[in-house]
C-alpha cells in the first residue's frame, strides 16, 4: 500500500510536470525563440546578410509578422518600410487595449545585465542607450500621468536566459510593480508569449512608454502616426518626436 501510494505521488508529480510543458507550449510552442522582429522590421538583419536566418523565419513562421514583411520588401532596400508594416497590421484581428490604457513596454531578459545591493545595472549599446527603461526615469514620466488610467506592462523574452539573467529580471519587474504601487496605479501584466499578438496590442495604444531599441521605436513611430501619444523615460519627460518615420513612411 506504502508503495503504491508512493508511486501513485510520484506518478501525480510527472503528470502535473507534463501538463505544465503542455501548456506553456500550446501557448508559446517554442517556435518564438530568437524571433527578432524589431531586427528584420527595421532591415538590420538583411543590410548585415543574415539570409539563413531570415530564410528559417518565412520558412518557420510564414503566417508571422516578420515573414509577411520580409516577403513584401524581399527586393526592397534594408530600411524601414512603416506603410507595409501598417498594411500588414491594418489584416490581423488581435486584442486591442483600452483607449486610455497607459500601456509600458518593459526590455527585460539581456538588458538587465546585473544588480548590485538591490540596485539594477542596464545593458547599453555603442551609443550609450540603454536598452531597458531605467526604474528612476519611468517614476519621473508616471508623475506627469492621470493615476485614473490603467496601466499595462507588456514584456517578455524569447531568449533562452541563464539563472542570475532570470534573477536580475526579477528584481527588476519587482521594481516597476512597487513604483505602480507607489503612485496607485492599477496595472496588469501582459506575459502572452507571442510576439506578433504584442507588437500589434501596443502599436494600436492611445498612451504608450516605450524602452529603448529599435522594436520599441517603430511600434512608437506607429502610433504617433495614428495620432497616440508616446514617452520615452530614458530621453526626455514629454513626448517624444521621432525621426524614424519621416520620408521612410512611404516607399
Amino acid at each position: 500500500m506504502i508503495f503504491f501510494r508512493e508511486n501513485g505521488v510520484v506518478i501525480l508529480l510527472v503528470i502535473g510536470f507534463i501538463l505544465v510543458i503542455y501548456v506553456f507550449y500550446k501557448k508559446n510552442k517554442g517556435k518564438w525563440l530568437d524571433y527578432r522582429l524589431g531586427d528584420i522590421l527595421r532591415g538590420w538583419l538583411k543590410k548585415n546578410g543574415s539570409t539563413k536566418y531570415l530564410n528559417n523565419i518565412e520558412k518557420k513562421l510564414p503566417n508571422s509578422i516578420a515573414a509577411k514583411y520580409l516577403k513584401e520588401t524581399k527586393n526592397l532596400e534594408p530600411k524601414i518600410y512603416y506603410n507595409i508594416i501598417k498594411s500588414i497590421l491594418k489584416d490581423l484581428q488581435y486584442e486591442k487595449p483600452n483607449d486610455d490604457d497607459i500601456i509600458i513596454h518593459l526590455r527585460i531578459g539581456d538588458s538587465i545585465q546585473d544588480s548590485n545591493n538591490n540596485s539594477i545595472n542596464y545593458l547599453q549599446n555603442k551609443n550609450g542607450e540603454v536598452y531597458a527603461t531605467i526604474v528612476e526615469n519611468l517614476e519621473k514620466t508616471l508623475y506627469l500621468l492621470d493615476n485614473k488610467n490603467r496601466c499595462v506592462l507588456v514584456y517578455g523574452t524569447h531568449l533562452n536566459l541563464s539563472k542570475k539573467q532570470k534573477e536580475n529580471t526579477k528584481l527588476y519587474l519587482e521594481k516597476i510593480r512597487k513604483l505602480l504601487k507607489k503612485y496607485n496605479f492599477k496595472f496588469i501584466e501582459r506575459i502572452n508569449g507571442n510576439p506578433d499578438e504584442d507588437f500589434y496590442y501596443m502599436a494600436n495604444s492611445k498612451i504608450f512608454i516605450k524602452s529603448g531599441g529599435g522594436y520599441s521605436t517603430i511600434i512608437s513611430n506607429i502610433i504617433i502616426n495614428n495620432g497616440g501619444l508616446v514617452y520615452y523615460p530614458n530621453s526626455i519627460l514629454e513626448k517624444e518626436k521621432f525621426t524614424w518615420g519621416g520620408k521612410n513612411w512611404h516607399v
